[in-house]
C-alpha cells in the first residue's frame, strides 16, 4: 500500500469537501423558505449561519479562494439577520435563496473542474447591498461593530499574503473571531512588522 503524497491528499480533501458541501446545500433551501415564513426562528438562522461559516473556512483551507470569498459575503448577510440588524422580508428571502443557489452552483462547478471559475460578481453585489451598513433602506438599523482594537491579553495574528482579496478574507475571518490582525503583503513587510512590534 502506497503512502498518500501531498498532492493526492489535497485532491482527496477537495473531493470530500465538495461532496459533503453539495449534500448539505441540497437541504438548505427548505430552511431558507422556513426562515421567510418564520423570521424569528433563531435556531434555524444560527444553523444556516454556522453551515455557511464552515463552508467558508473549509473552502479556504482546500484552496478554493473564490468560493470562500463568495461564502464570506453570504455569511455577512446571515450575520445581519442573526444579529437582528436585518428583517427577513420577501426581498431578503429572495437574496437568501439566490445566495444558496450560488453556493450550490459553485460547488457543482468545482466538482466537475477544481479549477472552475464562476462569475458571482452580480450576486455578490446584490448580497453586499442588502448587508447592514451598505446604505440600503434595510440597513438603517445599528451599524456593525467596528473592527476590534487590541485589548490587554488579546492575541494578535500576523497574516502574510500577496493576494489582496485573500488577505482581506483572512483578516475579516480572524477579526470576527475576536483577534487583532496585522497584515503584510509579502515577506519583507512581514519581517518589518515583526521588528516594529519587538522594539
Amino acid at each position: 500500500m502506497h503512502a498518500m503524497n501531498d498532492e493526492s491528499f489535497a485532491l482527496e480533501l477537495q473531493r470530500t469537501f465538495l461532496a459533503e458541501t453539495q449534500e448539505m446545500l441540497e437541504e438548505t433551501e427548505t430552511a431558507f423558505l422556513h426562515i421567510e415564513a418564520n423570521p424569528d426562528d433563531a435556531s434555524r438562522i444560527d444553523k444556516i449561519f454556522r453551515l455557511v461559516h464552515t463552508i467558508k473556512g473549509s473552502a479556504l483551507t482546500c484552496g478554493f479562494a473564490e468560493l470562500g470569498a463568495f461564502a464570506h459575503s453570504f455569511e455577512t448577510l446571515l450575520a445581519g439577520i442573526r444579529n437582528k440588524q436585518l428583517k427577513v422580508d420577501s426581498s431578503i428571502a429572495d437574496i437568501l435563496l439566490a445566495g444558496n443557489d450560488g453556493l450550490r452552483n459553485f460547488v457543482a462547478a468545482l466538482k466537475e473542474d477544481p479549477e472552475a471559475h464562476l462569475d458571482t460578481a452580480a450576486l455578490t453585489r446584490r448580497i453586499q447591498q442588502a448587508c447592514p451598513g451598505s446604505g440600503s433602506p434595510q440597513a438603517s438599523s445599528p451599524a456593525p461593530a467596528p473592527s476590534p482594537t487590541k485589548t490587554e491579553g488579546q492575541r494578535t495574528f500576523l497574516v502574510c499574503e500577496d493576494d489582496v482579496q485573500m488577505l482581506k478574507i483572512l483578516k475579516d475571518l480572524l477579526e470576527s473571531e475576536g483577534y487583532a490582525v496585522v497584515c503584510a503583503g509579502n515577506g519583507r513587510q512581514a519581517l518589518a512588522q515583526m521588528r516594529d512590534r519587538s522594539t
